[in-house]
């Protein structure tokens, strides 16, 4: 009977060994899953935060565009304005010259007045666009 109780006592200990490099195996996986999942969680912690930083600049740069978009519509209309108030001028002074007999570009500034209406226009113009395409 010593026989069959030291057999039954060595199967036991293979059992028992057995459950151990199995549990031994779940743990490895375990502690190997644990890192990656840290590991994981970190580098996603780290992109959140770029993220809101990322967001913010450009919620940021997106209300400068549309403060300097209004800026230009109303710089744009000013200058429309502007302008047109500078070719009303510049017919006056044209007509008068020409009911005098003269070149109109013969009175002083009308040349430079001329020039800057039609800089002002011009530039008046590409604000203006800029604003009404948002670009």
């Amino acid at each position: 009977m010593s026989a069959i109780l030291k057999a039954l006592q060595n199967r036991k200990v293979e059992v028992e060994l057995k459950s151990e490099v199995v549990e031994l195996g779940v743990a490895d996986d375990i502690s190997k899953k644990l890192g990656d999942m840290k590991s994981l969680l970190a580098s996603m912690q780290t992109l959140e935060k770029e993220s809101l930083a990322a967001i913010k600049i450009a919620s940021e740069a997106e209300a400068k565009k549309d403060k300097v978009l209004k800026a230009n519509g109303a710089k744009g209309a000013k200058g429309v304005a502007a302008a047109e108030k500078a070719q009303s001028i510049l017919d006056k002074a044209e007509k008068a010259a020409n009911d005098l007999g003269v070149n109109p570009t013969s009175i002083k500034g009308y040349s430079e007045l001329e020039s800057a209406m039609i800089d002002v226009a011009d530039a008046a113009d590409e604000v203006e666009a800029i604003a009404k395409r948002g670009y």
